[in-house]
């Protein structure tokens, strides 16, 4: 499992502004699937491409901590990881609040990872 920086999802408040001076972070988890000899045989995303600053956008990596744990057995694959996903803020027209939450994502084939979502 790889994060990184995702453009795509940035908003100018929360992934380069005032909000997180230190901590500019807005990304995606990709999975990857290699062979025995590592010829990388797959790569899927599995988080959104919403734009942070949108309600009901994510899940998505924000800056803060993010753990994640891979299950499989044999082509089925789960997994669970921490994440971010925006709401609206109430009494704030057009402002958002970025929370954290727990995610389980799975497949019975690859590389789709979109089975039973849990927040």
């Amino acid at each position: 499992m790889i994060v990184e920086e995702d453009p795509d999802i940035y908003g100018p408040v929360y992934c380069r502004g005032p909000e997180t001076p230190d901590n500019n972070c807005c990304g995606k988890i990709d999975v990857l699937r290699f062979d025995e000899s590592a010829t990388q045989q797959w790569r899927t995303t599995i988080t959104t491409k919403d734009n942070v600053n949108t309600a009901g956008a994510g899940p998505y990596v924000w800056w803060y901590q993010h753990t994640m744990r891979l299950g499989f057995q044999n082509d089925e694959y789960a997994v669970f990881f921490r994440a971010a996903g925006s709401s609206e803020r109430p009494g704030e027209p057009g402002e958002v609040g970025i929370h954290t939450g727990d995610r389980i994502l799975g497949n019975r084939r690859e590389p789709r990872m979109d089975m039973g979502a849990a927040a």
